[in-house]
């Protein structure tokens, strides 16, 4: 479950990152910052989520989350470095992720209307930020567009699915987190589609 990620490896990831971004790495710099990100601001989501329940476990530690969410901003700032869309989707989750949500918005917003249609990587990327879109626009309570960012992020995600056929090849293109993960929000969003549409 959630509660169960361990922040060490975001520890680990961050200097590995801004190292790869010193030697001019980029690949190798977005995706050790994208393990980063994700690592650290799904541990402060679940701090967040569980704090009851960690309040008394006696595990709860504000100044820990704090340093967490430190090395999320370094990994987000060698994200920005890198230049990549998948970079930017990484960054408007991770502010997702974070509770940020009006600026969530604005970077994926932004990344949407750079992508160019037809592509492999464009069409994944713009397909899951959609559905991040949608995420954020619900808690929002704009229904509408939630709804149309959710229809055709769908579509666009699923397409890209299919066309991966091979293991971890979602991890290649999406680099956020792993395919099954993908798949995992992918089904998450459809099940909130039709929950909405049902009479």
């Amino acid at each position: 479950m959630q509660y169960f990620v361990d922040d060490n490896y975001a520890v680990a990831y961050v200097p590995l990152a801004e190292d790869a971004l010193k030697r001019g790495d980029r690949d190798q710099a977005a995706l050790d910052a994208g393990r980063a990100l994700c690592l650290a601001t799904q541990w402060v989501q679940s701090q967040r989520q569980y704090r009851q329940m960690f309040q008394l476990a006696g595990r709860y530690d504000p100044q820990k989350i704090d340093t967490v969410k430190a090395l999320a901003e370094r990994a987000m700032r060698v994200l920005e470095e890198t230049g990549r869309p998948v970079s930017k989707l990484r960054i408007g989750l991770g502010l997702y992720r974070l509770d940020r949500v009006d600026e969530s918005i604005g970077v994926l917003e932004e990344l949407v209307g750079t992508l160019t249609p037809g592509t492999l990587e464009h069409d994944a990327v713009r397909g899951f930020a959609l559905l991040t879109l949608a995420q954020c626009y619900d808690g929002l309570d704009r229904a509408a567009d939630a709804r149309e960012a959710r229809q055709e992020g769908l579509r666009l995600a699923a397409s890209a699915l299919e066309r991966l056929d091979k293991p971890g090849a979602a991890d290649t293109v999406f680099g956020w987190e792993p395919d099954d993960t993908a798949r995992l929000l992918l089904n998450r969003q459809a099940e909130t589609s039709t929950q909405q549409t049902s009479p």
